[in-house]
């Protein structure tokens, strides 16, 4: 037959859980488990049951099996569970509803001793609460295991706590030496006696008489006091044996732990070692004890009389006499700070490993303005200075060479002083407490780009470059039948040059000053695949639009056929609140980048971006389009044909009072230059249109703008344009108003675009 467990009847003067508040009149919370603790242990010894919580009774086996083999439900187990439902319930009836959740599992598996357990360790978390002068014993209590319990925890926090109350008490001697104490000895004429026969005797003449026998407690001024600190009493409650409470039961007393550690006996301390009387070891120990108690990190810091004449202090309130220097002496104080490491993986175009990369990142965000650095603006190369130089280089038959620079930034010099402590692993052994002057820029500090970029610079304009007036980041070189461009986008370069044979003697000049690599012809830049193709160039984001699916999570939709409906009004509809403003931000942040060889989302982009402030989920549901019609179109992109440079053609349209609430209009323009597409813009118009003339007219002077610069970049360079540039629009009376100077009352508001183009088109440009 089957064995069957024993387990301990239930007994008929059990306790209900509604009369167990009698006998436990005290609700557990973080600062009394000892008590409540004590109180329920005579409960659980008496019914019985304290084999549910010590361990000494574990469950039974729910099923047993006969000798036949089959199995049949256990009575005993039954009962366990009936018992040990009862004690659970006298646990959680009588602790407070915070530790209640935090013990609480959904499923009702929790027997009695798995909560008495987890209270115990739940009670435990007080140490992440103490300050860091617990911070030895708390980390030694952590790495034991198993856990110690609570009492033995407690245990080793008072024992700490005395010691740092011993250090403390002799730093308030220290810093009270000049006090008197109360009842201290007279100082009149005649003997003087000191009835505690230690060594702190009489000390002047006359007759008088000391009674205190513990000159360590009474005191006619209060010691100095530090700011209140939490410790491990006011957390764990008092020290045992310090209540006179009947709830405790008394323990024998324990030898002393402490061992005096001047004449190592361990019938006192070292504070009250009768050899103290030798002044210097008493000095010696006051200084060991104030330098051992005086915490930094939560106390204003206060001068001890070092005999110097002049103290710095960046607060005067510190000092009680304050004079301004005029001298010509200058004091700096570095403020240098521990520099992380950063590690960044480097992918291909395909999403394949490339390379790994670490560098150290300076904690710029704690500097300021014109005491760190003064100057942090450093240009990048414009999208459409980018697709000129690619239309360029198609219709001239030129190829494209990638250079990447290795921690460019580590390139540029300071002209600030700005230190920094000593890395972890390369501290000097002389002088581990000095700093490090930096000379050249770290990732990190703010005025990096900045000198990086005028150190690349200065050494382009050196060997005969010319920065380009209409796009800082351009840089050309030309002799007489030759010439170079070279693209700077942060770091990475792109060049272009009319003969094959150049490229390896440029690059080698660069590689002698920069260290940097060549990765041959362009074919991944800035996150745009770039692909030879007839001729040409094909521009590419797919990658990056697989990243964008994959971070909203819409890999795997359907795709759709266009980005935006035709009927959508979402600047006017009233729905909720989006939940997650941060993810509809990355979103469209991430969308506008894509426009680089997107211009067909250019319109639905400009719509989705006005609610970036406030979105609601309409305007989430308009982004997801977006991306739903991007899966179905992830390989589409910019296509830029070789041929001829031609002229100049540009497209300007607008919809008048299109936007409902504010009924602005949204303008937009492209230009070509020959058959390839190199500009375009999508925009709300910054003031309320009276009439569709003047829409119209605002953006043909947008336009204007616009040609009027890509001329400029064109001419910087070298290539010159055969006839004017030209302008289409489908508004009559904007045309008009481009050559007659006439209808003043209907265009002052518009006068200056007026003007602007009006000169353009008399000078032949348009």
């Amino acid at each position: 037959m089957a064995t069957i467990p024993v387990a301990p009847p239930i007994p008929n003067s059990i306790v209900s859980v509604s009369n167990i508040k009698n006998l436990i009149p005290t609700t557990l919370d973080y600062t009394n488990y000892m008590l409540w603790r004590e109180l329920f242990l005579p409960v659980f010894k008496g019914h019985g049951v304290y084999g549910f919580i010590d361990g000494s009774h574990p469950c039974p086996e729910p099923t047993l099996t006969m000798e036949n083999g089959t199995s049949t439900i256990n009575p005993v187990f039954q009962q366990w569970v009936q018992l040990d439902s009862i004690v659970l319930s006298w646990i959680q009836a009588t602790i407070s509803q915070e530790i209640l959740q935090a013990i609480i599992r959904p499923n009702n598996s929790l027997t009695a001793r798995e909560a008495w357990l987890q209270i115990e360790h739940l009670v435990l978390q007080v140490l992440s609460g103490l300050p860091s002068e617990y911070l030895s014993v708390s980390t030694s209590i952590y790495t034991r295991i198993p856990l110690p319990s609570f009492l033995e925890t407690r245990s080793l926090l008072f024992l700490h706590e005395t010691q740092l109350n011993g250090l403390s008490f002799a730093a308030s001697d220290s810093s009270t030496a000049l006090l008197a104490k109360h009842n201290s000895s007279s100082q009149g004429r005649g003997r003087g006696r000191n009835s505690n026969g230690g060594c702190h005797a009489n000390g002047g003449r006359g007759r008088g008489r000391n009674n205190n026998n513990d000159y360590h407690r009474n005191y006619s001024t209060a010691p100095l006091q530090f700011a209140p600190r939490p410790n491990a009493s006011s957390i764990l409650g008092p020290a045992p044996h310090s209540s006179p409470s009947s709830f405790y039961p008394s323990y024998p007393a324990a030898p002393s732990p402490f061992q005096c550690q001047l004449c190592f006996q361990p019938t006192h301390t070292a504070r009250d070692c009768p050899s103290l009387c030798s002044k210097a070891l008493f000095s010696d120990l006051q200084s060991f004890s104030f330098a051992h108690s005086y915490d930094p990190a939560g106390h204003t810091p206060w001068y001890v009389d070092t005999g110097a004449s002049s103290h710095m202090t960046p607060n005067p309130s510190h000092l009680s006499s304050v004079q301004p220097y005029n001298g010509n002496d200058r004091v700096m104080v570095g403020n240098g700070n521990q520099l992380p490491i950063s590690y960044t993986v480097k992918q291909k175009s395909d999403g394949s490993l490339e390379r790994y990369k670490a560098r150290l990142v300076a904690q710029g965000y704690n500097k300021k303005h014109g005491l760190d650095y003064d100057q942090t603006f450093s240009p990048v190369v414009k999208p459409v200075t980018i697709r000129t130089v690619f239309a360029l280089a198609a219709s001239k038959g030129w190829e494209i060479h990638q250079l990447d620079v290795k921690n460019a930034f580590l390139h540029g010099t300071l002209n600030e002083l700005v230190y920094m402590k000593q890395l972890t692993g390369f501290v000097h052994p002389q002088f581990p407490l000095h700093v490090c002057r930096l000379n050249k820029a770290l990732y990190g500090l703010k005025q990096a780009p900045q000198t990086w970029f005028h150190w690349f610079t200065s050494f382009l304009v050196k060997h005969g470059f010319k920065n380009s007036f209409s796009d800082n980041s351009l840089f050309i070189y030309k002799s007489a039948s030759d010439i170079i461009i070279l693209l700077l986008y942060v770091d990475d370069i792109l060049i272009t040059l009319s003969l094959s044979s150049l490229p390896k003697s440029i690059i080698k000049t660069l590689m002698s000053e920069f260290s940097m690599r060549d990765l041959g012809l362009v074919h991944f830049f800035l996150g745009i695949s770039v692909s030879t193709c007839k001729g040409g160039y094909f521009l590419n984001q797919s990658k990056y639009i697989h990243d964008l699916l994959n971070r909203a999570g819409l890999f795997s939709s359907k795709p759709i056929n266009t980005p935006l409906s035709p009927k959508s009004l979402i600047a006017f509809d009233k729905s909720p609140p989006f939940f997650d403003p941060s993810l509809y931000r990355s979103l469209v942040g991430g969308l506008q980048y894509l426009t680089f060889s997107r211009p067909d989302i250019a319109f639905s982009i400009s719509q989705v971006a006005q609610f970036m402030h406030s979105p609601l989920d309409i305007h989430f549901t308009a982004v997801k389009r977006i991306l739903y019609y991007l899966r179905g179109s992830i390989n589409h992109g910019l296509f830029i044909p070789g041929g001829s440079i031609g002229s100049l053609t540009c497209y300007t349209d607008a919809d008048w009072a299109g936007y409902p609430t504010t009924r602005r209009s949204t303008s937009a323009y492209c230009i070509f230059i020959g058959n390839n597409l190199i500009s375009w813009s999508s925009k709300k118009q910054s003031v309320v249109s009276r009439s569709s003339a003047e829409a119209e007219y605002r953006f043909v002077a947008h336009g204007t703008a616009e040609i009027s610069w890509l001329l400029s970049l064109l001419g910087d360079l070298h290539i010159q344009q055969s006839s004017p540039s030209t302008i289409y629009c489908d508004n009559i009376i904007s045309i008009y108003l481009s050559h007659n100077p006439v209808h003043h009352a209907r265009t002052k508001h518009i006068e200056i675009d007026i003007h602007f183009v009006r000169e353009k088109v008399a000078s032949g440009v348009l």
